[in-house]
């Protein structure tokens, strides 16, 4: 919404012939244009109300603006010192009885309504709004009367459809190491995936289990090595395997000369990781064993 004085209204007329009214920048400098004249010189505050980008309507510039002129002389004329006029622009779509109501064809318009703070809304003179047809033109007088009308829009413009964004990928990590889960969770997500938590091999088990019935199911999980009084990585990825034989299961360890790490793929997993994780080194690893081509931590 924008507020201007009549001060705020002055200024050089904008070239209007032979243009159309096509967006809300455009009819919001020619209701300026048209209001100038009209409050002036009272102290008199001009309201737009304009919450949307109008619809493009194909009336001619120049003379809608002689037009809403002489509507504004109609709504000023009453309004003491101080006061306001007020002019609402919203898109409508009008059908059946609506359009009876409105006195319009059915179809979609940009409707205009002027309403004033003074006691009394005088009807536009033949010689301002009957310059051009205004479709609807309605009259309602007294002390909370308005003017309304309606322009027919030349097209709707429809608003392209949002393009969804694709879902991350999930990764379930299993580490005992509380420190560890909230690393890897911070880079994983830092790289564009999103990180899930467990504490040992039957925690993992149950959440990759519950993760597919969901449709949610992980794109990969992390196994730390060995777990204190629990499954670790390699009875892990059995059970897993049983479960979901396309598992994608990655080990990690800080010790490089296990079996498990340095021969993964003969252990069933689709990569290996070692600690203490570095961002580049865990998004390489984990591209790798997505695009099934495993690589040595």
């Amino acid at each position: 919404m924008t507020t201007m004085s009549v001060q705020d209204c002055a200024g050089s007329a904008p070239p209007w012939e032979n243009q159309q009214v096509k967006n809300a920048g455009a009819l919001r400098e020619l209701l300026q244009e048209a209001s100038r004249d009209s409050l002036y010189p009272k102290t008199i505050q001009c309201i737009l109300d304009i919450q949307e980008e109008p619809w493009e309507n194909g009336l001619p510039a120049e003379a809608l603006s002689k037009a809403l002129s002489g509507l504004f002389q109609s709504a000023v004329r009453h309004v003491p010192p101080g006061g306001h006029v007020q002019v609402t622009v919203a898109n409508v779509t009008l059908s059946g009885q609506d359009s009876l109501l409105s006195n319009v064809e059915p179809g979609a318009y940009v409707k205009i309504c002027i309403t004033n703070s003074g006691p009394e809304m005088e009807s536009p003179p033949a010689n301002g709004a009957n310059i051009i047809n205004l479709p609807g033109l309605v009259h309602i007088p007294g002390p909370d009367g308005s003017i309304t009308f309606f322009l027919p829009v030349l097209e709707i413009k429809t608003p392209s459809p949002k393009q969804e964004t694709p879902a991350k990928q999930r990764i379930l990590i299993m580490d005992d190491d509380e420190a560890v889960c909230e690393i890897a969770s911070q880079m994983l997500k830092f790289i564009g995936f999103e990180a899930a938590v467990s504490m040992d091999g039957d925690e993992a088990i149950s959440m990759y289990q519950e993760a597919r019935n969901q449709g949610q199911p992980f794109a990969a999980v992390i196994l730390d090595l060995t777990v204190p009084d629990g499954p670790g990585a390699e009875e892990t990825v059995k059970r897993l395997t049983a479960l979901d034989p396309n598992v994608v299961a990655l080990i990690s360890s800080g010790y490089f000369d296990d079996p498990a790490v340095s021969q993964f793929q003969e252990h069933g997993f689709s990569g290996a990781i070692a600690k203490p994780f570095r961002i580049k080194a865990l998004a390489s690893a984990l591209k790798a064993a997505l695009t099934g081509n495993p690589e040595c931590p």
